[in-house]
């Protein structure tokens, strides 16, 4: 079976980002951060990729907003 991933935030800084994680994963949802390498080497390039990207699995991706007090659209 495939998994499907959801970005469900992005962040213009590495410390929120990574702070966002944390909480994810303490709530035991797994999470990955994405071009949070990129944008911490060059801030520059932060507008070019999209900023750094909070990607669930998209099964966990309405509880993963709930937790985060994310505004689903």
């Amino acid at each position: 079976m495939k998994i499907s991933l959801t970005t469900i935030a992005t962040f213009n800084n590495a410390i929120d980002a990574h702070l966002a994680k944390t909480k994810l994963v303490s709530e035991g949802i797994d999470s990955f951060l994405v071009d949070d390498n990129v944008v911490s080497i060059n801030p520059l390039l932060n507008l070019t990729i999209g900023g750094i990207k909070l990607k669930t699995k998209s099964l966990d991706a309405e509880r993963a907003m709930e937790i985060l007090g994310i505004n689903m659209v």
